[in-house]
């Protein structure tokens, strides 16, 4: 997935309604998935964005309320050439969060009734 269509899809959900951390256990990979929505209601509409060879994963000052990622901003590192590593994603606005990861999936919009 492009750059600026991970960009596009994730622009205005800015409450983590989720986050999970897994491994692969056969290759040893950490998964994290966000769950991300527009706005702290019931009926408000969210997206999942999955990242797959999670690395170097930093994450501070989440929960006592909603925690927002105000501007989660994804940067392609390939060029460094490190390996495993593709992409470099953080929150600019207070730094809630930072990884960097190899692959990147973002759902399309959806009514946050569909999650469950």
């Amino acid at each position: 997935m492009e750059i600026a269509a991970i960009s596009d899809k994730m622009r205005g959900f800015t409450f983590v309604r989720e986050v999970l951390l897994d491994i692969e256990p056969l290759t040893g990979d950490y998964a994290l998935r966000l769950v991300l929505f527009e706005a702290p209601r019931a009926n408000a509409r969210c997206v999942t964005a999955k990242f797959e060879a999670v690395s170097r994963l930093s994450i501070s000052d989440f929960g006592g309320g909603w925690t927002q990622l105000m501007y989660l901003a994804v940067e392609d590192v390939s060029a460094d050439q490190w390996d495993r590593v593709r992409y470099r994603v953080q929150d600019l606005e207070h730094e809630r969060i930072s990884f960097l990861c190899l692959r990147i999936d973002v759902s399309d919009p959806m009514p946050s009734t569909a999650l469950h």
